[in-house]
């Protein structure tokens, strides 16, 4: 730990002592050319890892001018200086500093790293405003030009310009939030002179100090709707930034589903209800922003009701569009079998217990009333299961003519069937029994099941009457 601090320690120190100027003995930057080529020529100055990528100045040939202020950040570094060479090795330059180029130029932003936050910047810049004229015996006049952000990020920042000379102006720096930037004026309120972004300033146009407010234009941006899986048209509908704006109704359909509102994402969660007003969905000029449907299946509630007979079943809720097995019926009446589910009270059977259902109905929060339809016992055999079973054994039973069946739900290690406490031959999760010799009286039937070393049992009376 401490070899690695001792290496940081170095590294600031290079990084300092690397981002000294270097000049020739005329001031001018060393690597210079006497016979300029072309009118005007680039600086293109890049982030080396900080925010953005690059950004470019203008100069034009053989006029000293200020670089640009530096625009980019860095999070946990300081901004140091520029170097021609991204590792810092090449020559530097400060921020704002005065240079005359003769052929375009690429400077790297040096960066040092921030140990400590509470301790001030390691490495100010070197020369935060040099001398456009190092020559004390030849004094020229300049001017400065402060740049204000108008509500912008930051507040100001100024250039320095030579009388006499045209000179382009520095690169906006600034940023505001849901705006774009439009251009300087010399009144906050954009009906002053206006001028472009790093625009060329004639010599006649700078007589004295000057102040530039950036001018801004509030964005807005187009949201687009999608059906996601329904169907229909939506017209685009156009916001502006900073203004709460409804959103306009969802006309979107979908068969046998409900629509819940309007998600970022296909498959996304609703983040905005039907018509709700919205407020900066982007902050980007000219953006589109997609709205998806949103989309839920019907759910609706199945009531059994006994239709005649005693018990208790609880009410289900199923889902348009997905199989469910129904529960088991758990309803009983004496005297009667019970041999399905109609949809009326005196309706023929439509649904068979425990039948896998799909779709009874299409409205979403429906409750749907399913009648249990009893069949007379023509044999005189009458089953009754008590109130409550043990439900891990689902107890159930069928009456036919001469025969009672009675079965347990299978997957058990054994089955003993009794009658009024007597063992019976059967061992298996189904009992028949067959009534036609036995005489009118009540009976108990009963069942023994294990499950790894567990029992259980379950009863039902069996009432026999013989005309």
């Amino acid at each position: 730990m401490k070899r690695f601090l001792s290496l940081s320690v170095l590294i600031a120190m290079f990084a300092f002592i690397s981002c000294t100027e270097v000049r020739d003995s005329a001031g001018n930057d060393e690597n210079s050319s006497a016979t300029p080529e072309k009118t005007t020529y680039t600086v293109t100055f890049h982030s080396n890892d900080g925010t953005n990528k690059s950004y470019t100045q203008t100069f034009v040939s053989g006029q000293s001018q200020n670089l640009n202020v530096n625009c980019f950040v860095r999070t946990g570094y300081t901004f140091v200086c520029w170097n021609t060479s991204s590792d810092g090795y090449g020559t530097s330059y400060a921020d704002k500093r005065a240079i005359t180029i003769y052929s375009d130029k690429i400077l790297y932003a040096q960066w040092t790293y921030i140990d400590n936050e509470d301790e001030p910047d390691p490495n100010p810049n070197p020369n935060p405003n040099p001398d456009p004229n190092p020559n004390p015996d030849n004094p020229v006049q300049t001017y400065t030009v402060t740049f204000y952000s108008n509500d912008g990020t930051n507040k100001s920042y100024t250039q320095t310009f030579i009388n006499g000379q045209a000179q382009y102006l520095n690169m906006n720096c600034f940023y505001r939030m849901g705006y774009t930037f439009a251009g300087w004026n010399t009144s906050s309120d954009g009906y002053g002179t206006s001028y472009n972004d790093t625009g060329l300033l004639l010599p006649e146009e700078i007589i004295s100090d000057m102040a530039l407010y950036a001018i801004w234009e509030i964005n807005t941006y187009t949201v687009k709707f999608d059906a996601n899986g329904g169907s229909g048209e939506m017209y685009n509908q156009a916001f502006t930034y900073g203004e709460s704006e409804k959103l306009i109704p969802n006309t979107f359909y979908r068969t046998d589903y409900k629509f819940v509102g309007w998600a970022t994402t296909p498959n996304g969660n609703a983040v905005c209800t039907d018509e709700m007003a919205v407020l900066n969905l982007s902050t980007q000029a000219n953006d589109e922003v997609t709205l998806y449907a949103v989309w839920t299946e019907n759910i609706y509630t199945v009531v059994f009701d006994a239709n005649g007979g005693n018990g208790e079943m609880s009410d289900i809720s199923l889902t348009y569009d997905v199989a469910e097995q129904m529960p088991a019926n758990t309803f009983y009446r004496t005297g009667y079998t019970f041999v399905g589910w109609a949809v009326t009270p005196n309706g023929s059977v439509f649904y068979t217990d425990e039948e896998d259902v799909l779709n009874i109905t299409t409205k979403d929060k429906t409750t749907m009333t399913l009648y249990a339809v009893w069949k007379e016992n023509e044999s005189g055999i009458t089953i009754t299961l008590p109130d409550s079973n043990d439900a891990q054994i689902n107890l159930k039973r069928i009456v036919s003519e001469d025969k009672a069946v009675f079965s347990a739900k299978s997957g058990f290690d054994s089955y003993g069937w009794y009658i009024d406490g007597v063992k019976q031959s059967e061992t298996s999760a189904t009992f028949t029994i067959d009534i036609s010799t036995m005489k009118s009286a009540n009976y108990k039937v009963m069942v023994k099941v294990s499950n790894n070393g567990d029992y259980y049992s379950a009863t039902a009376d069996l009432e026999i009457r013989t005309n």
